[in-house]
Order: structure tokens, then sequence, then C-alpha cells
């Protein structure tokens, strides 16, 4: 469960902290309220592709901290990864407008890749047309190797 997200230069953010409360969380908004810029800030810091234009016009890098409470999906991934945890987790990103970014989790330093597999146990993010891949029928047995395991 994601606690609390810092945001700092990322896009036209300046610098936010956002926490969050148990149950479920909507964003909702106007057109240009920055819902996406948001949802785009969580999925760098889960290790998705950076661009340099996430960085506010102005300064040198941008750096997204999320912390997540650890729930029992992720404990064997971090723990077989070597990543030290207790009851929370600390996944950060900094990229910067040479095109690089480094990522770390509780204050390691990890791959990219390594955000993105921990990212995937403990956030779900569901755009507004999501479920539209249930209709694709490539993705069945996808979906059933993934539930089934």
């Amino acid at each position: 469960m994601l606690i609390r997200l810092h945001v700092k230069n990322f896009a036209l953010i300046d610098d936010l902290e956002l926490t969050f409360d148990e149950g479920f969380t909507i964003l909702t908004g106007e057109t240009g309220a920055g819902k996406s810029i948001l949802i785009d800030a969580i999925s760098f810091v889960l290790g998705e592709k950076f661009n340099k234009e996430f960085i506010r016009t102005g300064a040198k890098s941008t750096q997204v901290e999320a912390v997540f409470k650890v729930e029992n999906e992720a404990k064997a991934l971090l723990t077989s990864l070597g990543i030290d945890y207790e009851d929370t987790l600390i996944m950060e990103r900094e990229g910067f407008d040479n095109g690089r970014s480094l990522a770390r989790i509780n204050g390691k330093t990890v791959l990219v890749g390594t955000l993105k597999d921990v990212g995937k146990e403990v956030l779900d993010i569901h755009g507004q047309h999501h479920n539209q891949n249930l209709l694709d029928s490539s993705k069945h047995k996808e979906y059933l190797d993934e539930y089934l395991n």
C-alpha cells in the first residue's frame, strides 16, 4: 500500500508531498488538474521509462520517492533480492538532464529493472481504458497464467 509520495521538480510540480490512508484511492479533477502528472511520477519511481521532459523547467534533475507498507506479496521478492526491509519500503528515483537516472530501494542502489519488478508487487495503476485489455483474446492466456501461479 502506498503511504506517502514525495515529488520534486517533476513536470509542473515544484515540491509536493502526499500521504495516503488505507483503502481505495481515486484521483479525480478537471482536465489539466495534474492527475496524469502524478501517475507519470508514480510510474517513474516504479521503473517506467525516463523522459528528460519530466524534469521541471530550470531544474537539473527530478526526484520521486514513494513509501509503501510492505505486504506479503512483496516480502519474498525483497528477500530474494537481498533488500532489507521492515514495515515500510522506500523506493526512490532521480532523473538527470543528461538522460540518466538513479534508482534506490531502502537506500540501496538498484537497477531500474529491479524497481519495476518490486513495483509490480506493491502497486497497481489502472487507467481510464485499462479494462479494454480484458477484451484482447491474445492476453487471456497471460492473465490465466498470472492468476493460477
